[in-house]
């Protein structure tokens, strides 16, 4: 459902800019509009805000520490609980270093003391894998030496080709041999799919002559990655890599553990700050909005209709009649410039996430949360039924929320999450599935309402009448969305693919004989819709009318779609049958094998739930976004963005 919206202005003694304007980031009501002006800067006209040179000033020093603390807030390993952020919060509202000079002189503390700490990090992980590397392509070449008696950097030189194929490695062999030594041998091992490790043997007066023809080739030849590993033998220097890479290890853990600390002390004032900085900022940015004279000022915005004599009444008790509000006229506004707040139900509220992809639903328009989030439900339980897997699903949802459940975007997936889990157990109970076939295996007294893997073909008819009438359904408020909004050749269009849709459907029963009046009035009956459809195409589209008839045959091909519902459904069935089968299959020969066949149950069974999460998920979103959706959604709108505090006290 999106919420009515009042265009509101509100007139103010200038006086008053000072107070109003955090007093309207605390109300947080006010989705902000520039003030249209007759003549920008002219003498007795309203004309647009401007900062001052100091007040230019501190937005440049609040931007500047908004982009340090940005930076700054994703080194931390600690993500700071709420409640801390909200006592650190609380203390810095009243704490002297609330002043821009103090939170200056902590933000930048902060932004030096992780960004250091995190380039030591870095560098440390950095030279633990490059000698790591190192330490792999000696491992590769030591074989190599040791069959032909050579030492490295005497009577061999080791080289990494990268993008090597085998002609090249064969012309580069020849090379060495013609301008080096004849005796010199190249030989070489994959290393990885696009490099090849290669040492070059050669006698002990050819050196200079190999480095002539390494270098003139452009090649890298192996070189230790640090002093303090280098040795007479690969074997020395990977044992001297092995102690430096447990030193620098042993470096590493320290300066987490630092940071560890930091996060710790530390984060919660940094979360709070950035905070108080980002809204100290945006009352800045906002006034960019208004307009002033030399006596007062101006606010145009949209507030939600159910909210605006809250609205009044704050602003009458923070400006008595120094301020007036009131609404305007927003009929000559265009429908896609008044920002959408969705206000659905607690129970369909988390399903607004599922729209996030497209752009909010146009203002005046109808929002399809309720729809989808029906649908979604539906479709989900309808593919994976099973008490069992649902029971899992619910676990892992009140874990996961536990955890995390107090990021919003966290609760609401994990609460649709929820909702599959008690659409599987519904479906589960009328499939009478639990882990697959274990009821009918343990307890076959237990009747079972609808064995989905012994009726395809029921399940496929159901499949298909689920998808005619969520078809049927998307063109009928396409029309109805059409005509109320005044787009006439739409609608008509819209009602044509409709009369087409039905024209099908009676040809369809009429042919089969399931017509209660008879084949021929049927078949006549058909006749006469494809006729009127044709017509309102002909209204709607013009001689693109013509086109209607594959229309008809691709709105009948949308419906079929909907048996991927039976088909996955099936699937499902299938692996948790197969889990359940291979189990028993092995726990028949006793002993260790009932183990194995525990283990193997198992792992089928993860997998399907795996698959069970996914699959129906995606394929419920497709049916709901590409079969549903497009026949009357157009999501236009622009999103209801208030003027607020971002702040967790």
């Amino acid at each position: 459902m999106i919420a009515q919206m009042d265009r509101v202005e509100i007139v103010f003694l200038r006086s008053e800019f000072e107070a109003l304007v955090p007093r309207m980031q605390e109300l947080g009501l006010m989705h902000m509009e520039d003030v249209p002006l007759a003549l920008e800067n002219h003498p007795g006209y309203l004309h647009r805000v401007h900062l001052d040179e100091a007040k230019k000033a501190e937005a440049d020093k609040l931007a500047e520490l908004d982009r340090l603390l940005k930076e700054t807030l994703p080194l931390l390993s600690v993500r700071p609980e709420f409640e801390a952020v909200s006592a650190a919060g609380k203390a810095l509202s009243e704490n002297a270093e609330t002043t821009l000079d103090g939170l200056q002189k902590r933000t930048r503390g902060w932004h030096r003391t992780l960004r250091s700490l995190n380039r030591r990090r870095l560098n440390a992980q950095d030279n633990i894998d490059v000698l790591k590397n190192y330490a792999k392509i000696l491992n590769a070449i030591t074989p190599l030496l040791s069959q032909h008696g050579a030492t490295l950097g005497e009577t061999a030189r080791a080289m990494v080709l990268e993008g090597f194929g085998k002609e090249a490695i064969a012309a580069l062999s020849e090379r060495f041999k013609a301008e080096a030594d004849p005796k010199c041998e190249l030989i070489s091992r994959t290393l990885s799919r696009d490099s090849v490790v290669a040492i070059v043997v050669y006698p002990a007066g050819a050196r200079d002559a190999i480095s002539t023809v390494i270098e003139a080739q452009g090649i890298g030849a192996l070189q230790a990655p640090d002093p303090e590993v280098g040795a007479a033998s690969t074997g020395e220097v990977l044992e001297k890599i092995e102690r430096k890479v447990q030193s620098i290890q042993k470096d590493l853990e320290g300066v987490r553990a630092q940071i560890k600390a930091v996060s710790a002390e530390h984060g919660p004032a940094m979360s709070a700050a950035a905070q108080v900085i980002s809204g100290r900022l945006a009352q800045l940015e906002v006034r960019a909005h208004f307009a002033q004279s030399a006596m007062v000022g101006v606010i145009h915005g949209w507030a939600p209709s159910a909210q605006y004599e809250s609205l009044r009444a704050a602003l009458a008790e923070k400006c008595g009649n120094r301020a007036a509000i009131d609404r305007l006229a927003k009929g000559d506004v265009d429908l896609k410039q008044i920002p959408t707040l969705l206000k659905n139900p607690k129970f369909f509220k988390p399903f607004e996430l599922t729209l996030k992809l497209f752009e909010p639903p146009t203002y005046g328009s109808m929002d399809p949360t309720c729809l989808v989030a029906v649908a979604f439900i539906l479709f989900y339980g309808f593919v994976l039924g099973d008490i069992g897997y649902g029971l899992f699903f619910l676990a892992v949802a009140w874990w996961a929320k536990s955890k995390w459940g107090g990021n919003e975007l966290i609760n609401d997936a994990l609460t649709i999450f929820q909702y599959m889990g008690c659409s599987a157990i519904f479906f589960g109970l009328i499939y009478m599935e639990f882990f697959g076939d274990l009821p009918q295996r343990f307890m076959p007294a237990i009747p079972t309402p609808f064995h989905r893997g012994h009726e395809p073909e029921t399940l496929l008819a159901i499949s298909v009448i689920i998808g005619a009438i969520h078809v049927f359904l998307s063109l009928i408020i396409g029309v109805r969305e059409y005509y109320r909004h005044g787009h006439t050749k739409h609608g008509h269009e819209k009602l044509g693919l409709l009369l087409g849709l039905c024209s099908i459907a009676m040809a369809i029963f009429a042919g089969s004989g399931a017509f209660p009046l008879g084949q021929t009035a049927g078949l006549a009956m058909a006749v006469l819709l494809f006729a009127a459809a044709m017509y309102f195409m002909a209204l709607g589209a013009g001689w693109m009318a013509l086109m209607g008839p594959i229309e008809f045959v691709g709105l009948a091909s949308n419906i079929l779609s909907y048996a991927r519902l039976m088909a996955l459904g099936i699937a499902g069935v299938a692996f948790a049958d197969l889990a359940n089968k291979a189990a028993a299959a092995l726990s028949a020969g006793g002993g260790i094998g009932i183990l194995f066949g525990i283990l193997a149950g198992m792992a089928i069974h993860l997998f399907n739930i795996g698959l069970g999460i996914f699959s129906p998920t995606v394929h419920a979103l497709r049916l709901n976004y590409v079969e549903f959706l497009p026949k009357f959604y157009e999501p236009e709108g622009r999103s209801y963005k208030p003027f607020r505090k971002e702040m967790a006290w």
